[in-house]
């Protein structure tokens, strides 16, 4: 699946500051967040990092966005292998 197409409408809205997209699979999260000039920046986030989404002040590991999910992941499985 491709967000691709969908992202330069999403990111035409004036009022967006900030969006996070979550990789399930790879355990990791990309943070856009606009700069004052308008530029959308990227901040990727690991596993073991914690990251802040400013536009509504919540801080949290990134560990909490899986917390609910399955421990293996088809790229954890066919790397055990």
């Amino acid at each position: 699946m491709t967000l691709e197409p969908s992202l330069p409408t999403t990111r035409s809205i004036a009022s967006l500051q900030e969006y996070l997209l979550v990789d399930i699979e790879r355990r990791s999260a990309d943070l856009f967040r606009k700069t004052t000039e308008g530029q959308w920046m990227l901040l990727p986030f690991a596993l073991t990092d914690s990251l802040h989404l400013a536009s509504v002040d919540l801080r949290t590991p990134v560990t909490t966005l899986f917390a609910d999910l399955e421990e293996d992941t088809p790229d954890s499985a066919s790397s055990a292998a």
